[in-house]
């Protein structure tokens, strides 16, 4: 086991409001658990924006399997700012609230948060209350 790895799972703000990056409302300790991340890669009506996001975090258990493995933190920090990129055109092109896909998207949304804030985590950097 890997205590990098262990620990209490990080939690969501209760509150996500309308602005693309919500307040978080703590940092985050040292070690957590990574987040649960989907395993259904996408439906066939999938805009390609949302799909690219999509596979974005899908990647993200095999990055910090291969960060542990290969001693490298430096492949968190490349995913983490490839994520906020991938993240960043798909709210511009995806319209989350009052869409038919509000559901999904609200959830890619919420794994967003949760992957931010613990690969940030893992790295030792502290999750502002707002950006």
């Amino acid at each position: 086991a890997n205590d990098s790895l262990s620990g209490p799972r990080p939690s969501l703000p209760s509150s996500r409001g309308s602005a693309a990056y919500p307040s978080l409302r703590s940092p985050l300790p040292g070690r957590q658990q990574p987040p649960d991340v989907p395993t259904k890669e996408h439906s066939p009506r999938q805009p390609e924006n949302e799909l690219l996001l999509t596979k974005k975090i899908l990647a993200y258990a095999g990055v910090l399997t291969e960060a542990v493995r290969e001693m490298a933190p430096h492949l968190i920090c490349n995913y983490l700012f490839e994520l906020a990129q991938e993240f960043s055109r798909f709210y511009e092109n995806c319209p989350v609230a009052g869409s038919e896909r509000e559901a999904e998207r609200g959830k890619m949304v919420q794994v967003f948060y949760k992957i931010m804030e613990h690969g940030l985590g893992l790295l030792g950097i502290s999750v502002p209350e707002e950006m």
